[in-house]
């Protein structure tokens, strides 16, 4: 078995990183299932005990996280994913996750700089693009959602995601008073 050493608040803890992911297989059906039929509390203190058992496992918090969003209890998740982050940065759809919630708490720059890192992380991933388009207008910066939907239209081709990406373009364009480039892209 994997042991392996983490460093937190009280010292070192050592602790069973194929258990922990075993532990949390489980943890996330029971999840899913909880949260469909109203036991979330329950599998939510079952999240909380686990990060406490196993405090350097970055998927802990983001599951606790995803508890508490379905509780919608956003800031508390925010605060897990974050968490999440801090022990393993390199976590794109993390930083989605982190990202949406900004947007939900009303933090757009925020949100933008999860989206960044994310976009950073997974440059081909076009949903990360339209997040951190739709930050920009969330924060009126019509130039960088512009530059941000040119991006998706121009590197998707003929895909829905370069038709995402003209459609955007079309509307901050017209938004925008720019109605010759507007139509350009309808016709």
């Amino acid at each position: 078995l994997e042991e392996t050493i983490v460093e937190d608040a009280a010292g070192s803890v050592p602790w069973d990183r194929a258990a922990a992911e075993r532990e949390l297989a489980g943890l996330q059906s029971r999840v899913e299932t909880a949260l469909e039929s109203d036991r979330a509390q329950e599998v939510r203190r079952e999240a909380e005990r686990f990060v406490e058992r196993y405090p350097g496992y970055a998927a802990g918090y983001t599951l606790l996280g995803q508890v508490l969003l379905g509780e919608l209890r956003h800031g508390e998740a925010y605060e897990q994913i974050k968490l999440s982050l801090e022990l393993d940065p390199a976590q794109a759809e993390v930083h989605l996750l982190a990202g949406t919630l900004c947007m939900q708490l009303q933090r757009s720059s925020d949100a933008e700089r999860h989206y960044r890192q994310a976009v950073g992380l997974d440059p081909a991933n076009v949903q990360l693009r339209l997040h951190l388009a739709q930050s920009y207008i969330e924060q009126q910066r019509f130039d960088d959602a512009i530059e941000a939907y040119r991006i998706i239209a121009e590197n998707y081709g003929d895909t829905k995601h370069a038709a995402d990406g003209n459609y955007g373009l079309g509307i901050l364009y017209k938004q925008a008073g720019r109605m010759d480039e507007a139509c350009l892209l309808y016709t």
